[in-house]
């Protein structure tokens, strides 16, 4: 079997490798994601609620779309990256990894109409980059869940949705909520 494309070159977004990851990080740790999260961020930045993710079959949590908290918590995460990992003077998680995580390190993963991408948003480590990007970045869920992080204005908003025709014009509708959050964001900063 010959692959479609050479490795690098082009952007098309699998959810089942974000599932790999989650399956590397629970061999890595001995620890279940919920548990890792649990002790590396959840506890130390004082969330309201657990968090966990759904489970397969088999126990494993389903890393590539069936997280689950509480919306505050979700702003709170939001706040993390917004202070470049910084929580109560603690660095939570390293700055050169905020920064890089929003960062498109490749052609193939900037933000825009990119004939190396099957997605207008840039992408860096699980986090995504709007188009015609303003210094803006976002988590982006699968039926339209976001947590959207504006460093210039210091705003976080989160939305939490399910979209069913997300498979038909996510994408787009996508496109017109970061709009929406923009226009938020400016009216506050106002």
């Amino acid at each position: 079997m010959s692959r479609e494309k050479k490795p690098g070159t082009y952007n098309h977004y699998i959810s089942v490798n974000t599932q790999v990851l989650g399956m590397v990080i629970r061999e890595a740790t001995g620890k279940s994601l919920t548990t890792y999260l649990q002790e590396k961020i959840w506890e130390r930045i004082g969330m309201e609620s657990n968090a966990y993710w759904l489970l397969d079959n088999r126990g494993m949590e389903l890393a590539f779309g069936g997280f689950n908290a509480v919306l505050r918590d979700y702003a709170r995460f939001g706040m993390l990256y917004l202070n470049n990992g910084l929580w109560d003077g603690e660095q939570i998680i390293q700055k050169d990894w905020i920064t890089a995580s929003v960062t498109p390190d490749s052609p193939h993963l900037e933000p825009g109409k990119n004939v190396l991408s099957d997605s207008p948003f840039g992408y860096g480590f699980h986090w995504w980059i709007p188009p015609e990007p303003k210094g803006d970045n976002l988590a982006k869920g699968i039926y339209s869940q976001f947590i959207y992080v504006n460093p210039e204005h210091r705003v976080v908003i989160v939305k939490s949705s399910a979209y069913t025709d997300y498979n038909l014009d996510g994408t787009e509708r996508s496109i017109e909520t970061v709009e929406v959050f923009r226009r938020i964001t400016e009216n506050l900063s106002k």
